[in-house]
């Protein structure tokens, strides 16, 4: 019983540690996102869609 719940317990660890490696390129285009989106000048975008709306 006991070497079951540690053999568990490895595979969620290494379970967890393969998810976490797939989701790193994902993690790193967010950030890449952010700082895109951080760049833009919202104050002029939105009073340009007020001048159309």
């Amino acid at each position: 019983m006991e070497r079951d719940i540690i053999k568990n317990e490895k595979d969620r660890i290494e379970f967890f540690r393969q998810i976490s490696r797939a989701l790193r390129p994902l993690r790193k285009a967010l950030i890449e996102f952010k700082k895109a989106v951080g760049k833009i000048d919202w104050e002029e975008i939105n009073k340009e869609m007020e001048k159309h709306s």
